[in-house]
């Protein structure tokens, strides 16, 4: 199989996956479809603007126990600033950005919704500037948090 052809089924298949996420955000929001944009953002960019905040919760595994600091925070932030926030597939990384109050206004679906963290636990929201953010990260020894 040629690269370009390897190349057109990976991006097809990344448009799938989030066409699949966009229509379960759209299925449990009073929204509409042009208000959920996907973001080209470096996923490890990300993790390096937390990583000098991040305080370990050692043997704590269920990122689902921050859900009353992740409200705390997002109800600091104004309804109209965006804010972005990361899930994933098996085979992809996105960051999709929503207005904050869009977020407060679901707060379960957006934190604790299965199908938008099954393939995994770790919870990242922050604003367009990267000034604010939220990270809930699993690791080997237990959650790494961080809030700025």
């Amino acid at each position: 199989m040629s690269m370009n052809l390897k190349e057109k089924l990976k991006v097809a298949k990344e448009r799938n996956e989030f066409r699949v996420l966009k229509d379960l955000i759209l299925s449990k929001n009073d929204i509409k479809e042009y208000e959920i944009i996907q973001e080209d953002i470096d996923y490890q960019a990300v993790i390096d603007i937390a990583f000098e905040r991040q305080v370990l919760l050692k043997n704590e595994c269920d990122a689902r126990i921050m859900k009353k600091n992740f409200k705390s925070f997002v109800s600091g932030i104004d309804d109209n600033e965006d804010l972005t926030f990361c899930t994933s597939t098996i085979d992809n990384v996105f960051f999709i950005r929503l207005q904050a109050g869009i977020i407060k206004r679901n707060i379960d679906f957006f934190w604790g919704d299965e199908r938008l963290y099954k393939n995994s636990q770790d919870r990242i929201f922050f604003s367009e500037k990267k000034n604010k953010g939220f990270t809930v990260l699993k690791s080997e020894y237990g959650l790494e948090v961080a809030e700025w």
